[in-house]
This record gives C-alpha cells, structure tokens and sequence, in this order.
C-alpha cells in the first residue's frame, strides 16, 4: 500500500510547521512506499525519517530511479534504530514523469514499521 506523504514547503526566515507521516502496517515483515510529491520539478528535496522505538533494529530504505533525462541508479540506505536522519534529493534524479518519486522502507527482520519501529516520514520542499 502506497501512503502519500504531506509535502511541506519551507518559507525562509519563518517557523515552519513540519507534519509526520506515519508508517500503516503492522504486519510482520512488511515493506511500505511512501509516496511524495514535489512542488517543484527539478529542484532538492528534504526527506527526513524517524526510525523511533529504541531496542527495535535498523530499517532500510530504497528510492526508485527518476524518469527521462536525469533518471539516476536506485538509492539504497539505512536508519538506525532510535535514530532520525535526513537525506537531500535532487529531485530530477528521482522523480518520475507524473512528477511524483517512491521510497520503499522496509523494517527490521521480524518487525512492523507502524507499532515496533513507529515509522515515519517528512518531505520538505528546499526554498
């Protein structure tokens, strides 16, 4: 199941609000894609994800080639446990045609991403 992640839109020199989106499954071994859409085409992207719960192990992630033009080998990585990270995308690289780009996320062995790990993502469009 695809879960649409809120896209926020940083504006400079302002507190912005920053919205979570949470992981849904909570079956055993099951990998998510959480689905996000840009503002703008082309331009760098903050993905920011909070692997949670202490004690619950490292989720793995992997973000689809763009379409066209800029289309870039499949991203691969990492969040440890209890630990939130972020990572920039050059959106051309990743986005597909319809302007949109995946992230796979898959959970520890024999964990679920929504109530062991309580997974979630962030997406902020870069001012």
């Amino acid at each position: 199941m695809a879960i649409a992640v809120t896209n926020e839109t940083l504006v400079l020199n302002t507190v912005n609000p920053i919205t979570q989106t949470a992981a849904t499954s909570s079956v055993i071994n099951t990998a998510e894609v959480f689905t996000f859409t840009p503002a703008v085409f082309g331009n760098r992207y903050l993905i920011l994800f909070d692997n949670v719960t202490a004690g619950e192990g490292t989720v793995t992630y992997s973000i689809a080639a763009g379409a066209p033009w800029a289309g870039d080998a499949v991203l691969t990585g990492s969040v440890a446990n209890a630990v939130q990270s972020g990572i920039v995308l050059e959106t051309a690289k990743y986005q597909s045609a319809t302007g949109t780009f995946s992230i796979t996320v898959t959970p520890a062995t024999g964990k679920r991403l929504l109530t062991d790990h309580a997974f979630t993502a962030t997406g902020i469009q870069m001012p």
